[in-house]
């Protein structure tokens, strides 16, 4: 006679050590994030800052004109602009006229949060638009995108968009 029970406590034991495994490798990716992730803001901070952070930036194409080593903001304008991009643009375009306009305010937002707008005929264009609209990150695409201290796409900043806004997240990211 086999010894059936044998057979089947293996296939029990792989089983739950199999478990035991995905669930350890499940674990050690989210100690990995928390632990490695740099940005250190609550979700009240951020609903108070008025910016999304994903909670673990994606790798991506450096963007020409951004200062290294501090945030910055960028926006890939679609190659048909519609209603919202032309209301964005206008808003960036007021933010950098004002912040022109004021010594102040021109050292405040060129010294961190610098503005990025990409279009259609930059390098890299679809390499940013296939980013921005991929799985698990489709939700910012129609916004303004932030980009970490090391270059990763860390999240969006939420409308409205004005020069005080620019120089609060100055503050907070880039201190």
């Amino acid at each position: 006679m086999i010894d059936t029970y044998k057979i089947v406590s293996r296939g029990r034991f792989l089983f739950f050590f199999v478990a035991l495994v995905v669930l350890g490798a499940w674990v050690i990716n989210k100690a990995y994030q928390k632990h490695f992730n740099s940005i250190n803001i609550s979700v009240e901070e951020q609903a108070e800052l008025g910016i999304s952070l994903l909670e673990f930036p994606r790798n991506m194409m450096p963007i020409e004109g951004l200062v290294a080593e501090k945030w910055a903001s960028f926006y890939v304008q679609p190659s048909q602009c519609d209603t919202l991009c032309v209301r964005t643009l206008a808003q960036l375009e007021q933010i950098k006229l004002e912040a022109s306009g004021s010594e102040e305010a021109k050292e405040q937002t060129q010294a961190g949060l610098a503005i990025q707008i990409i279009t259609k005929d930059m390098k890299g264009y679809s390499d940013y638009w296939s980013l921005i609209r991929s799985e698990g990150y489709a939700n910012h695409f129609d916004r303004i995108l932030m980009v970490n201290k090391s270059g990763q796409f860390a999240g969006s900043i939420v409308a409205p968009y004005d020069l005080k806004h620019w120089q609060a997240l100055d503050k907070r990211l880039n201190q």
